[in-house]
Parts: structure tokens; sequence; C-alpha cells
């Protein structure tokens, strides 16, 4: 017996989520896609992501997850700012 997970294929329709589900406790804005944040990646790449929603802990470190839906392909992502303006 062996307590692996193997999955082929994971889809989820993220049109279809809901927001007060899945920060459901947690204290969370939703960016709308006039908010538009960058930062640099592990490849030293520009990224730009627009919307999506940030949380924060209490020491004041703030988390935005967002996602890009385009065609077949959806892109998640959860960035943890180590500065954050306001």
């Amino acid at each position: 017996m062996t307590n692996d997970l193997k999955f082929k294929e994971v889809y989820v329709d993220m049109s279809r989520l809901q927001s007060d589900i899945l920060f459901s406790g947690i204290p969370f804005i939703r960016r709308g896609n006039d908010v538009e944040r960058s930062y640099i990646n592990y490849e030293n790449e520009l990224i730009t992501m627009r919307g999506g929603f940030d949380i924060q802990r209490n020491d004041g470190k703030t988390a935005t997850i967002a996602y890009n839906e385009d065609s077949r392909d959806v892109e998640f992502w959860m960035i943890v700012w180590d500065d954050q303006e306001q």
C-alpha cells in the first residue's frame, strides 16, 4: 500500500470560484484588473500581473493570489511581496 497521490489532470473552473468560500475566515481584498503589479521571478524576468486577491498576515506581510485563464491553459500564482505600497 502506498500513500502517494497521483493526478493525471486537475480542472478547476475559476469563473465559478466563490471568494467567500475560498477565503472562508481569512480577510481579503479583491483587486480589479485595473490594479497592476510587477515582480522579478527566479529566472530574472519581469512579470506583470493584474487583479487578484490580497491576503495579509498578522505581521503585515501581504500575498496576492491570482490566476490568468487563456483558452485551455490556466496560470495560477501566489506571490508574497517583500515590500508593498498600499
